[in-house]
């Protein structure tokens, strides 16, 4: 990812350098949360009577060796530790948090609003994926289980590599190829988002048809066509959730000539402060990244969630239950009414 400049968008002041006291509390805040993850990780159902399947048979498919879910829930987690280390061992050399440390951190804070994205999608993760208690109220939002990686940086990880692939190739297929009086000139950040949110379309495809292939996930119904990939039925729809916070994450990266993000920079400038005290901070550009990354996801939730309350999602799109050792969430009794067998969440 390099370094883009651009006459169109104003340049910023450098970053004000934190204080060694801030980086300290920053690292022990972060220790104690990473700690009290990984505290409670748990996998299986448990003794949570509200999931468990009393009576569970053998799954219906096998699942690819290579793709099950606990190693792949292990190496997610795994995969994010070690991306935070190197991105902070970055910030470290250079005394100042690292954009891209910046941008991922940010990105931490959609997994807060995760359980409610999983509700409104009708999707439910396998519980023998590292997953937060059940019980818990938040959680318990989420049809089945909430993966931990979630908290741990494996979503944050996983859009800055796919929102890193999109900025990469929106750059060479669409901004570069344009002339300086076009319209990308004028407006390079809504080119740069709409190209962005359209290149990461087959990559959300991908990641999705893998994850039901590890077994990890499944939808339960929905509204819509539907994609038929042998046993996985994928709906469409829901390849326009992650393309929203792909394509702002990718916006974020440009970087001025201080090496910051242009957008965060600006913005963070803008946010009123006390007088004589530097607004362009770190601590002010990871809050703006997180704002802006959780809000991208509100948008699909929302519509979503309208689908889900009005009672258009009656459509089933499993072939057949993958997880025997749950019960199935069927809240309108869709499900049931289809034929599918139980037993039902109550």
């Amino acid at each position: 990812m390099t370094r883009v400049s651009n006459p169109t968008v104003a340049s910023t002041d450098g970053r004000a350098s934190g204080s060694p006291a801030g980086w300290v509390v920053f690292v022990l805040v972060l220790t104690a949360f990473v700690i009290f993850v990984l505290a409670n990780i748990r996998v299986g159902v448990g003794g949570d009577p509200r999931i468990a399947n009393p009576n569970p048979g053998e799954a219906p498919y096998a699942i690819s060796p290579f793709l099950d879910p606990v190693p792949f829930g292990i190496m997610s987690m795994s995969q994010s530790l070690v991306l935070f280390g190197v991105l902070l061992w970055l910030s470290w050399r250079q005394r100042a948090l690292h954009w891209a440390a910046i941008i991922a951190i940010g990105a931490i804070f959609t997994g807060i609003i995760d359980p409610a994205a999983n509700w409104a999608t009708f999707a439910s993760l396998n519980p023998q994926v590292p997953h937060l208690p059940t019980e818990w109220p938040w959680i318990r939002l989420a049809p089945l289980s909430e993966p931990a990686a979630a908290l741990l940086g494996g979503y944050a990880s996983y859009y800055l590599a796919i929102g890193g692939m999109s900025y990469w190739l929106a750059q060479r297929l669409v901004i570069r190829r344009e002339k300086l009086s076009s319209f990308v000139a004028r407006r390079p950040l809504t080119v740069l988002f709409a190209s962005a949110w359209v290149i990461s379309f087959p990559f959300n495809a991908v990641f999705q048809l893998a994850w039901m292939q590890s077994g990890m996930l499944v939808y339960t119904q929905f509204a819509g066509p539907v994609l038929h990939v042998g046993h996985l039925q994928l709906p469409y729809l829901i390849l326009f959730y992650d393309p929203f916070v792909y394509a702002t994450l990718a916006i974020l990266i440009p970087r001025n000539e201080n090496g910051d993000s242009i957008v965060l920079s600006k913005l963070a400038s803008r946010l009123p402060g006390r007088a004589g005290r530097p607004r362009n901070t770190s601590a002010r550009q990871v809050f703006i990244a997180g704002v802006l990354m959780t809000s991208s996801l509100l948008a699909p939730i929302g519509v979503f969630a309208a689908i889900r309350v009005a009672g258009l999602a009656d459509q089933v799109v499993y072939h057949e239950w993958p997880f025997p050792e749950t019960k199935v969430p069927d809240p309108y009794g869709d499900l049931k009414r289809a034929g599918k067998p139980g037993p039902f969440m109550d």
